[in-house]
């Protein structure tokens, strides 16, 4: 039964990668050196190049590919990004991609993937996970926070540049994840192999939105790329033929490696349709997946049987040797690496971009920056002003975390700590007894088992910290029920260190903190936007409870070898909410300013269908500060846009975002007016849900999906492109953002050179400090455009900075593609004739100068 599966596959992606790609010649492109190299391989030595394996010197990373010691060809390491180097050692933690795309900055991008790239060399890996280039399409997508926005102009320019960084230290790029994923919800795919909707894009918006930032990646040399999860037009990614060989090879020219994202691979002959390498493979540290690995001994049956060519394997092989010639790996010519880490370098790297990559969304009678008399007097409210939120996935050198808090406090010269409300719980507190009742018994608390379901007695509750942790190496389980006396949504929490915990309800596992995605790397404290406040992991729930109603509750503590464990079953309910509420309100009416500190999780796995709202009511904790103190600022902590139902009774607003192991001190940089806040918007904020594209309620295929397929059924007319053709006034425009000083633009010129055209303008400062502009350059559609366009289209865009007075010639070309669209009659681009306006602008809706295009 197997065979036949594995001869209609065959078939399958046979035929479809016969239409799409010119020949499976092993040879054909490839070096002398990489020929002989090939020839002299054993199948099971192929093998070993293009699957993974487990590291005898395991480094926490992403995965291993073992190399041919006989021949002389070194292993290959990979750790996971995109925002730090991902293994068991320290790295630095910087501002979280979606703050370096705020910047609108082509240097900062380099200099990011040069750290990046060298942080890869001083803890021994070889490839980078990163950069992420997907496109934000929707506002509640977990991946905002690690995109480069909406547009994919500048989501290619940045990961070009970031790529170009990275590979200079001699350390290779992936961009991930290819292609059309833009959303969690059924894209498939992961350890447990989920099954997923299929995802329909037409061939001119893949070409025009979806493809451009991967198209970028490739022309600076990129040297793997990442299939992902989900399908596209009928074909899993991992072998979809008519992307992996008709786009990257027949069409982008491409001669990198293609290895699939971690467990998406879902079949043996995926190797035929232009996958390279499969990912975590089959070594013993990684969970076996969905059926386990499609190749190793299944392939290499399929290639003894003849039911997979060997010119498909030797071209797999090839591919990944021909990337480790040119970096280097074959001849002992790769570039240095460094032993160690710059840390203190990395970090004043790291607090630069993270203050000029905020963006000021509203300065109500210039209340910030903060005085130094204002900042005396300042009321904190909010978990993320008192505990460093560095980012989602991410770790950093903890000895560096500063809170905004105690940063503020260091930065004004004070003894004194400034005052602080939590006004949103997160460590939360342990669940009292009285609301438990133990499994098969009476009375209060929870039945303890030991690993092997032997009954140890009831246990009060879960609350084992400190010098109560349970022993080293040892299994624990909690069980019983649940019944709360005020029904509402609670968050039901499982913290630990040490260990992992598992919070499950009604038999669904609902949480769990202190685990190794992926089955790599080592446990971070990440699984909410901080630890508790006593250090350990802090895993959430957030459901709602109805008073007087049972629900069997377990908990699963499981501690490390070698570490004590320390676990704990806790919740926030909503009276804790009120009044924490209350404290806040009580506490602002005394403060003169008062700066709330939001946040919203961000993550790979989330897509939270309300995220346009805060979580936690802090929506109404904002609004109700915000009514006793007229003088409130607003702090974000999140990789996503928020609807800001108390937009107009807030002084200001600063996005700064996942600001990263710095940010602390880029905070208080920012507020105190020690940096000028230089970040643009990367995304369209919209007012409401139903104002995106993908939400509008009469288009259910757009995200939700139509019998298991999501189609992009908007076409090219996402982010701004939608709000401007429907003419929806978005709450803050893409490429927005505010400075403490003021801009000013003026002699706009137009003028052809070469095949495309050049726009010069002036931008000067005229306000009293130093501070960076973004302008931007719209190029907007013909009279009579020959397919539906944009109203306008983003063509180019320059960081500028300068001093008060200063002011400098920015020229901007925009090249014959830009002026394109693509045909899907003629599968090519092809020129928009016409006339057509030139528009300079601060944002997409703040146009400062226009122009025509020369005919």
């Amino acid at each position: 039964m197997r065979a036949n599966a594995l001869r209609l596959i065959l078939a399958t992606l046979s035929v479809a990668a016969t239409a799409n790609a010119s020949t499976l010649d092993a040879t054909g492109g490839f070096s002398p050196a990489v020929q002989a190299l090939v020839s002299q391989m054993t199948l099971d030595e192929k093998l070993t190049m293009v699957q993974g394996s487990r590291d005898p010197a395991y480094n926490g990373g992403a995965g291993y590919i073992a190399g041919v010691p006989r021949l002389g060809i070194p292993p290959l390491r990979m750790a996971d990004g995109p925002a730090n180097v991902y293994v068991r050692y320290e790295t630095t933690a910087l501002p979280q991609p979606i703050t370096l795309a705020a910047t609108f900055s082509r240097e900062y991008a380099k200099q990011y993937g040069e750290i990046l790239g060298r942080e890869s060399r001083a803890t021994r890996n070889d490839v980078l996970l990163g950069p992420m280039v997907n496109l934000s399409r929707l506002p509640n997508w977990g991946r905002n926070v690690t995109s480069f926005g909406e547009d994919p102009f500048v989501i290619g320019q940045l990961a070009a540049a970031e790529i170009g960084g990275i590979q200079s230290t001699g350390t290779m790029a992936n961009a991930k994840h290819f292609l059309a994923n833009n959303q969690s919800l059924n894209q498939g795919g992961g350890i447990n192999g989920a099954e997923g909707f299929d995802f329909i894009v037409d061939q001119r918006t893949l070409h025009e939105i979806y493809l451009p930032g991967f198209e970028a990646s490739l022309q600076a040399g990129v040297a793997s790329v990442m299939a992902s999860y989900n399908k596209t037009n009928g074909f899993w990614n991992a072998e979809n033929p008519g992307n992996l060989t008709g786009l990257l090879r027949d069409e982008l020219k491409w001669d990198g490696f293609v290895v699939s994202d971690w467990h998406a691979n879902r079949s043996t002959p995926s190797i035929v349709a232009g996958l390279d390498m499969e990912m975590p493979g089959v070594g013993p540290q990684y969970p076996t997946g969905r059926e386990g690995a499609k190749w190793g001994p299944r392939l290499k049956a399929a290639v003894d049987s003849k039911q997979v060519r060997t010119e498909a394997l030797d071209r797999a092989v090839g591919r990944v040797l021909t990337q480790m010639e040119k970096f280097g790996f074959l001849n002992g010519t790769r570039v240095p690496g460094p032993t160690e880490i710059d840390v203190e370098g990395h970090a004043a790297f790291a607090r630069k971009l993270a203050g000029e990559g905020a963006v000021l969304l509203k300065n109500q009678g210039n209340i910030l920056p903060l005085s130094a008399e204002a900042a005396g007097d300042v009321l904190l409210i909010g978990p993320t002003a008192e505990q460093l939120a560095i980012g989602p996935g991410i770790s950093g050198f903890e000895s560096r975390f500063i809170s905004p808090r105690e940063a503020l406090r260091r930065s004004l010269g004070s003894s004194t700590p400034l005052k602080h409300v939590v006004g949103d719980e997160l460590t939360g507190a342990a669940i009292p007894a009285e609301f438990l009742t133990p499994e098969g018994a009476q009375g209060s608390g929870l039945l303890r088992r030991a690993s092997d379901s032997t009954p140890m007695g009831v246990d009060a509750g879960v609350s084992f910290t400190g010098d109560k942790a349970l022993p080293v190496g040892r299994g624990y389980s909690w069980r019983g029920t649940l019944k709360v006396n005020e029904s509402g949504t609670y968050a039901l929490q499982i913290h630990s260190w040490g260990g992992t915990g598992v919070l499950k309800i009604d038999g669904q596992p609902r949480a769990f903190s202190a685990a190794v995605r992926f089955g790599h790397g080592i446990p971070r404290k990440y699984s909410s936007v901080v630890p508790t406040k006593d250090g350990l992991d802090n895993a959430q729930y957030s459901v709602e409870l109805v008073a007087g109603k049972s629900y069997a509750i377990e908990v699963e503590g499981q501690a490390e070898p070698e570490s004590n464990l320390q676990v704990r079953l806790a919740w926030v309910t909503p009276a804790m909410r009120k009044q924490n509420i209350a404290e806040a309100v009580a506490a602002a009416k005394q403060a003169r300013t008062a700066v709330i500190f939001a946040w919203a999780r961000s993550g790979e796995f989330d897509d939270p269908d309300q995220a346009l709202r805060l979580p936690n009511d802090q929506d109404e904790l904002i609004s109700a500060v915000a009514r006793v103190n007229p003088r409130t600022i607003v702090v974000f902590n999140s990789g996503s846009p928020h609807d800001m139902p108390w937009r107009d009774r807030v002084k200001g607003i600063v996005y700064m975002g996942y600001p990263g192991q710095e940010g602390g001190w880029a905070t208080a940089d920012v507020l105190l007016g020690k940096t000028n806040p230089g970040g643009r918007l990367a995304m369209t904020f919209p007012k409401k849900f139903s104002d995106v594209a993908a939400f509008d309620p009469k288009h259910p295929e757009r995200y939700a999906g139509v019998n298991k397929q999501v189609v992009y059924s908007e076409g090219i007319f996402t982010g701004y492109r939608h709000f401007d053709e429907l003419e929806i006034a978005p709450l803050h425009p893409f490429g927005f953002g505010l400075s403490y000083t003021t801009f000013a633009y003026s002699n706009l010129n137009v003028t052809p050179r070469g095949d495309g055209f050049d726009v010069s303008f002036t931008v000067r400062n005229t306000g009293k400090v130093a501070g960076a502009d973004v302008p931007q350059v719209y190029l907007e559609r013909p009279a009579r455009a020959p397919v539906p366009m944009a109203p306008k289209t983003l063509v180019g865009f320059d960081r500028v900075a300068l001093a008060p007075s200063e002011q400098k010639s920015v020229t901007v070309h925009v090249t014959p593609r830009q002026q394109s669209y693509w045909s899907e009659a003629d599968r090519g681009w092809r020129k928009a004739e016409g006339a057509r306006g030139v528009l300079v602008g601060s944002s997409s809706r703040d146009i400062k100068l226009s122009g025509q295009l020369p005919q």
